[in-house]
């Protein structure tokens, strides 16, 4: 269908850039892999060195230990070193789970980017109504006037629907309503 509507010129470019695309995210994938499996070598490699080192200190003091607490060591150590890959790995699962409330905090902590202006009316809570009084509202100073004359009164647990075509300011309506530009 698409070969008809755009020709095969656009099928070309479609199956090129596609393929641009999945390489790219094969090149992604293969460097992941490569470093897990480099990562996974080194976790290895050190929980080999980790039981050697044990292993040799047993072999030391064998004279000292009985045969049993070697053996019940060296246990130990063989399920440490199959525990240490686990341990690392949720590890790195848990800091990058922790990336989002991270974010959050952060951006509870932020200060308030806008401080009402003098002009702004306390919202006090009373009945819940809204009502609108001739408001005018446009985004730049010099730009054209988006709300013109809006006159409305909506009592308290009043539901409503906010209808238009395009361009009619539904929008910059709710923007306005929910105080995220000065009026």
């Amino acid at each position: 269908m698409l070969v008809r509507i755009y020709g095969a010129t656009y099928m070309e470019r479609a199956v090129s850039r596609h393929a641009h695309h999945v390489n790219a995210n094969h090149r992604v994938r293969f460097a992941r892999c490569s470093v897990n499996a480099w990562f996974e070598l080194c976790i290895q490699l050190q929980g080999t060195a980790i039981v050697m080192i044990v292993a040799s200190g047993l072999v030391f003091f064998r004279s000292v230990l009985s045969a049993g607490l070697v053996g019940l060591a060296f246990n130990y150590i063989l399920m440490a070193d199959a525990n240490i890959g686990y341990l690392v790995s949720n590890f790195s699962w848990l800091e990058i789970n922790m990336v989002g409330p991270e974010r959050v905090l952060e951006y509870c902590n932020l200060p308030a980017e806008e401080v009402d202006t003098p002009m702004s009316a306390a919202l006090t809570l009373t009945s819940g109504a809204i009502s609108f009084n001739k408001v005018q509202f446009r985004y730049k100073p010099s730009g054209q006037m988006i709300l013109q004359d809006l006159t409305c009164d909506i009592a308290g647990g009043e539901k409503i629907g906010i209808v238009g075509r395009t361009g009619a300011g539904k929008s910059s309506l709710t923007m306005v309503l929910f105080r995220m530009y000065p009026l």
